[in-house]
């Protein structure tokens, strides 16, 4: 398309000749918005053909009342396992990391962390998860067993050792939680 336009006159009497421009204008259509995508649900199960299930604690029974426990349990994890049943397998539990393998449903999980107490002394904790996985697309049907127990590395007059165990619930990744009693139960043995 060309706009022409004529000459103009001014004030001053002169005539002013206004410069012709091509234009290309181009109109889009009106269109109706895409619809938003339904997406389904993401897969537990992604390409790396890993497996997902979420990890609930019910209680931790400590040696002692006082026992401070190096534990991120209570918060509640995720298990990730092959899908296929063998080979390596984690659960995570905030920033801690058990690790471990699944064979013939049979899980061995363990973690060993350190670190310095009020005490003065440096401790390890050697924490293991150990249980049958039975699980189908429609229902998880395990429970584990969380045992934990600290060690001085280094240091005099440290206070007492503790240890815990706990049962942990093995539900759908996207089960929700439901509230798990106080963890501050001692053990009468």
């Amino acid at each position: 398309m060309v706009v022409v336009v004529g000459l103009v006159g001014g004030a001053c009497g002169g005539a002013q000749r206004v410069a012709e421009a091509p234009v290309d204008l181009t109109i889009t259509p009106i269109k109706t918005p895409p619809q938003a995508a339904v997406l389904p649900p993401p897969d537990p199960r992604p390409a790396t053909g890993q497996c997902a299930l979420r990890l609930i604690s019910r209680w931790i029974k400590k040696s002692a009342p006082g026992c401070y426990l190096d534990e991120h349990l209570s918060e509640g994890g995720t298990l990730r396992y092959p899908c296929g049943g063998d080979g390596p397998a984690e659960a995570i539990f905030g920033p801690q990391r058990f690790a471990g393998t699944m064979r013939g449903g049979e899980l061995e999980l363990s973690l060993t962390t350190e670190l310095d107490w009020v005490d003065g002394c440096r401790w390890a904790t050697d924490a293991t998860i150990t249980g049958r996985v039975v699980a189908s697309d429609k229902t998880t049907m395990s429970r584990l067993d969380w045992k934990y127990r600290d060690r001085v590395v280094s240091g005099a007059s440290c206070s007492g050792v503790c240890t815990a165990t706990a049962s942990i619930e093995v539900r759908p990744l996207g089960a929700s939680p439901t509230e798990p009693p106080e963890d501050d139960e001692v053990d009468g043995d």
